[in-house]
């Protein structure tokens, strides 16, 4: 399976399409992931305040407390840093990308109504 995509740099006026090869279960497996973490961020943890979590940030043994909800969130963080990314990388690691170089003049305008905020440029 193919995709097609660009991206655009207003700071530095670089721009580029960037095709994406792999399997068809990759994409299909990434969508789906991602759809699930999406739709589980809008639910809370059920057992975040019984969980504590501790951590010494600075290594001088001194621990602070979390409880699970503080540390992650909601479902979706939770999933989001378990599941997610791993599969992600997953299906990032079977594609092959090809990066063609281009105009930012002629991108953006080509493009620019597809994004208008990927071409605002800072004053």
């Amino acid at each position: 399976m193919k995709t097609w995509t660009y991206a655009a740099n207003s700071y530095y006026k670089t721009a580029s399409y960037i095709l994406e090869e792999g399997p068809w279960w990759s994409f299909a497996l990434e969508t789906v992931i991602q759809n699930i973490c999406t739709a589980l961020s809008l639910f809370p943890i059920p057992f975040g305040s019984k969980i504590k979590v501790e951590q010494d940030f600075f290594d001088n043994g001194v621990y602070e407390t979390y409880t699970l909800k503080e540390w992650y969130g909601t479902l979706g963080d939770l999933f989001h840093v378990f599941v997610c990314i791993p599969v992600t990388d997953f299906c990032y690691k079977n594609r092959q990308d090809v990066c063609i170089k281009t105009d930012y003049a002629q991108l953006k305008k080509e493009r620019q109504w597809e994004a208008p905020e990927l071409f605002e440029e800072e004053g």
